[in-house]
């Protein structure tokens, strides 16, 4: 009986649409890097140090890879570091902030979208990857697990555990039909 409106927590889903993506089937070579995409402010809650460990153990088991980061914040320098550390300094781009068109575009040259983060609220970031088809591997951050359905849409792992987010990516980077399916399963839920 009081005034109130709906607002509704959709994807825009015409935006956010893969067309006619192309899904390589081998990829984490020299010449196909496996490309894993992160977006979100660079803060430390967002974890992606954590990204940067994986994507450093990935290339330790001899999978080329690549970390593109979209976001801008007071921890470039430390991820700028952690990459450095971990002698993958080359294999990490930090992109900064980036209109809506440019993410949907890093979204569909990815293989991957990787959300390590600490703390997280809703993470629609994750939902919009997943309109793009793309499987997502996240962290269990609050509610990061209500937008990936593990091991149907992406793969949600434990918090600061970038041994398991880089097993997660491995498994994907080596088998191109699990990639698809999640990504189609990703995109039919987020589109209905």
């Amino acid at each position: 009986d009081k005034p109130h409106h709906v607002i509704l927590g959709g994807i825009d889903t015409e935006f956010f649409s893969p067309g006619k993506r192309s899904d390589d089937d081998s990829v984490g070579s020299a010449l196909r890097p496996f490309r894993l995409l992160s977006v979100g402010r660079l803060v430390w809650k967002k974890g992606h140090e954590y990204a940067v460990q994986a994507l450093a153990e990935l290339v330790e088991q001899g999978i080329h890879a690549e970390l593109r980061i979209i976001g801008d914040g007071p921890q470039a320098q430390a991820i700028r570091f952690a990459a450095f550390d971990l002698g993958v300094l080359d294999l990490v781009k930090l992109l900064g902030a980036r209109p809506r068109d440019e993410i949907r575009k890093e979204m569909l040259e990815a293989d991957v979208f990787v959300m390590p983060s600490i703390s997280e609220g809703f993470g629609i970031v994750a939902l919009e990857a997943q309109a793009m088809k793309l499987p997502v591997v996240c962290s269990d951050a609050e509610g990061l697990p209500e937008n990936v359905q593990d091991m149907v849409t992406g793969f949600v792992v434990p918090r600061r555990d970038p041994e398991r987010m880089a097993e997660r990516l491995a498994l994907l980077a080596g088998d191109a039909e699990l990639r698809r399916a999640m990504g189609e399963a990703g995109r039919e839920r987020v589109a209905h």
